[in-house]
């Protein structure tokens, strides 16, 4: 059923049996800017003021299906109709959770990229798809929702005690009966109070979106459907923006107009410096493969300090191949597993008390995917990316490839 053990998250539901009452469209938007999380770094009060009911990000999406859009919509009324901090107990959710306590929650990947997936659980259980972290940080000091798109944070009336029952479902045959009718033999009774899912699938729940999503062949699939799903609920926040504006500037990046290589470099089989090198400068070259102009950079990103190193050094004497890498003084960060990447320890994950040492997780992940083509290897963050991009076709696994560099005249 395409279920692995890469991915570890947690996903909390209230459930309701009454149904919302209805309000005036004034009362609903005031309702709904209220509820908002503290965020460091920028003022999000000004955010939601600006935030405008009118307008809905996915309503040109040729891609998005008709039940998804559907689903948007109806999404939005929902949270118009939260009165106030004390009526949320008349609907129903659907929380995508990280909390302190929780054993793991995966990485960045893992716990985001199932998107398409919560989107149709949700949808089909009727609930109001939100999400919260607490580790290592509001999810909200990374990404907000977009002007006119979904609103997935958190009422801020919601107490913590709140998520304290729970009920585990650990794979697709479990969620299946929830997703059925009400009156078919599959369907099971009304979910606790809180109920927990500890989901795990290597490909993040793709397989399980197709399965259920398409059932016609004109319908888009996972990979398809991705990017508009994305986009319909996330945007960089503000300090994480303007951090991406800076480098783009840096180094000369214009978008669709370079080339991006994602280097995963902790993994046991290229551990040691020899093969390090050795990986790097392939990824490059094949990187080189994609340009077709010479204006056209190599943006270079990886998993750990030392891989960005050889990326310098490699670089160097490339005629004509301009190789450009963000610069920083302390090695990227992990949210799973912080520095110490090949580290098994529960104690090295997401330990930091400044959300700006994670900035750089978002900030690669959109530069990689405002690229042209994407070279990328294992793991799941080039995948990611790539998923993010506007030509998901135009890559190269750098990894399965070996490459000599393409210089241009």
């Amino acid at each position: 059923m395409g279920v692995g053990v890469f991915v570890n998250f947690w996903v909390a539901i209230r459930v309701s049996d009454r149904q919302p009452s209805v309000s005036t469209r004034a009362e609903s938007t005031q309702s709904v800017m209220s509820m908002t999380f503290a965020v460091s770094g920028y003022d999000e009060s000004s955010l939601i003021r600006d935030r405008s009911f009118g307008v809905s990000v996915w309503n040109d999406s040729t891609t998005l299906p008709t039940w998804m859009k559907e689903y948007f919509d109806w999404h939005r009324t929902q949270r118009q109709l939260l009165l106030n901090e004390t009526n949320y107990g008349q609907f129903t959710f659907l929380v995508v959770r990280c909390l302190k306590h929780d054993l793991k929650c995966g990485g960045t990947a893992d716990r985001l990229k199932p998107l398409p997936f919560y989107v149709l659980l949700a949808s089909r259980m009727h609930r109001i798809l939100l999400f919260h972290w607490e580790r290592p940080f509001l999810l909200q000091e990374f990404l907000v929702p977009p002007v006119g798109g979904v609103d997935w944070r958190l009422p801020t009336s919601w107490r913590r005690d709140q998520f304290s029952d729970t009920i585990e479902i650990k794979n697709l045959k479990d969620i299946t009966p929830y997703l059925a009718k009400p009156h078919s033999g599959r369907y099971r009774k009304p979910l606790p109070a809180i109920a927990c899912i500890l989901y795990q699938s290597h490909d993040h729940g793709a397989l399980q979106y197709n399965q259920l999503a398409v059932q016609q062949t004109k319908e888009a699939t996972y990979e398809e459907v991705f990017r508009d799903c994305w986009n319909s609920f996330f945007v960089p926040s503000p300090p994480v923006q303007s951090r991406i504006d800076q480098l783009r500037q840096s180094l000369g990046l214009v978008p669709n107009e370079y080339v991006g290589a994602h280097v995963r470099s902790q993994y046991h089989s290229y551990n040691g410096n020899k093969k390090l090198k050795v990986l790097v400068q392939n990824a490059v070259a094949c990187a080189s493969r994609l340009r077709t102009e010479v204006r056209q950079s190599i943006y270079v990103t990886a998993d750990s300090e030392r891989a960005l190193q050889v990326v310098g050094e490699s670089s160097v004497g490339m005629r004509n191949l301009p190789v450009v890498r963000r610069k920083g003084d302390r090695p990227p960060l992990h949210l799973d597993r912080g520095v110490a990447y090949l580290a098994k320890s529960a104690t090295n994950w997401t330990h930091h008390d400044d959300p700006r040492a994670y900035y750089d997780i978002f900030v690669d992940l959109y530069l990689l995917a405002g690229s042209r083509c994407i070279a990328y290897n294992v793991g799941n963050y080039g995948k990611w990316a790539i998923l993010l991009s506007s030509n998901r076709s135009c890559t190269i696994n750098h990894g399965k490839t070996t490459c000599r560099w393409k210089i241009l005249s």
